[in-house]
């Protein structure tokens, strides 16, 4: 014998005790989005011995439950927020005792029904029957293939329906944008099209407007495109905004300064990306993308568009 290796066995599960139980915290059975975690900083520390507690649970890990604080999602984890949704939102309806809630499947046997997340790597999206479908964040879709065998599944219903939620994206090749560009011309009527209804929610743009002089512009005439810096234009990409913008005007909040509910995006969290975006062209780039929902040309960027074009000159020498 090397050495004793001690493994304490407890029959009562060590957070159940109750000077464990008493300092736990009561936490909402959903997750709300004002209380949301960011990592904003990374310090290295120097590597020092350390003692470790296994968690009690099968997967020893902390904070997996209802409230956990999400770091990475795969895409199945991705397929089943809307669908989590759904599932917790039937619970509270009529007709609850009619569904049978199973890990991935809600089914009404009575009618055949069910409901179950999907993603691109799924082996069984050929062959489907679909009634509805909700296609979440289709800008981040590779290529068509699931949206096509969605929409092509609903050919055998009467009232089909296929909802698709999306914020912007970079790729302006792919089938989100394929499906915006549709939607712009069904907006301004240049297609005329009752089956397909949508809203974009994002400042009005040159490029969605061609008629708008742009921000640098010098005009006095023409009406400029919105400014991303206005935070009274902000309310148009985020219509959940709540609180008081610079100039303020409120949104999202009652008479005593309280937000109100449905409304959930915080203006300091907009305003402080608002402010880190002005003085770093990439952050800049996934601010107007995520915040405002403008189409960008790439992920990343290392320089702001506008200095670039207030740089511009028609004059060039050639020295000899």
């Amino acid at each position: 014998i090397i050495s004793l290796a001690l493994k304490p066995i407890l029959t009562t599960r060590f957070f159940c005790l109750k000077r464990k139980r008493n300092r736990q915290i009561n936490r909402p059975a959903l997750k709300l989005q004002n209380s949301s975690h960011y990592i904003k900083n990374i310090v290295p520390v120097e590597s020092v011995p350390v003692k470790c507690i296994g968690v009690d649970s099968p997967s020893h890990l902390f904070l997996v439950g209802k409230s956990f604080v999400p770091t990475h999602n795969t895409t199945r984890d991705q397929a089943k927020i809307v669908w989590t949704h759904i599932k917790n939102l039937t619970k509270k309806s009529d007709f609850a005792e009619g569904i049978q809630y199973y890990q991935h499947n809600l089914s009404i046997e009575d009618t055949w029904s069910k409901c179950e997340p999907l993603s691109s790597d799924s082996k069984s999206l050929d062959g489907l029957d679909t009634s509805f479908a909700s296609l979440d964040e289709l800008h981040a879709h590779p290529n068509p293939r699931v949206h096509d065998l969605i929409v092509d599944s609903v050919g055998a219903r009467d009232q089909p329906m296929v909802l698709i939620i999306t914020t912007a994206g970079t790729d302006q090749l792919g089938i989100c944008y394929q499906r915006r560009e549709y939607l712009t011309q069904v907006l301004k009527k240049t297609v005329i099209n009752d089956s397909f209804f949508g809203v974009i929610y994002t400042l009005d743009t040159k490029k969605d407007w061609p008629g708008l002089a742009s921000i640098t512009s010098k005009s006095k005439t023409k009406k400029k495109e919105d400014d991303w810096q206005d935070e009274d234009l902000w309310v148009k990409a985020m219509p959940g905004l709540w609180g008081v913008t610079a100039s303020g005007k409120p949104h999202g909040i009652d008479e005593n300064g309280d937000q109100i509910l449905g409304y959930m995006t915080d203006i300091s969290i907009v305003r402080e990306a608002a402010q880190w975006g002005a003085s770093n062209p990439a952050a800049l780039n996934n601010f107007l993308c995520k915040r405002l929902n403008i189409w960008t040309q790439q992920i990343n960027r290392w320089i702001d568009l506008q200095l670039w074009d207030q740089n511009n000159t028609t004059e060039v020498y050639i020295m000899e």
